[in-house]
């Protein structure tokens, strides 16, 4: 079984992260940490370029960041996609 869980960079995100890592910690399962943006949104009123390669990197930052505070600097107890 795997534990799916959304994050934003927020405060509230971070307590859902720590959550599904106990979580899992307990049922020896997998976390799918999950950050989503919106195209269009990020393209603005003047409808710029956006690259998705530099949008996928931030999400990943925006991951290992939230990982970071959740957990410190070793948080592979716990499997993270």
């Amino acid at each position: 079984m795997n534990i799916l869980v959304g994050i934003d960079g927020s405060p509230d995100a971070d307590t859902a992260l720590a959550w599904a890592l106990r979580e899992a910690a307990l049922r020896s399962s997998r976390v799918i940490v999950l950050n989503a943006f919106r195209v269009r949104e990020f393209a603005g009123p003047f409808n710029r370029e956006v690259s998705l390669d530099k949008e996928r990197e931030d999400a990943r930052a925006t991951v290992e960041q939230a990982l970071q505070r959740v957990t410190g600097p070793d948080h592979r107890e716990v499997d993270v996609d």
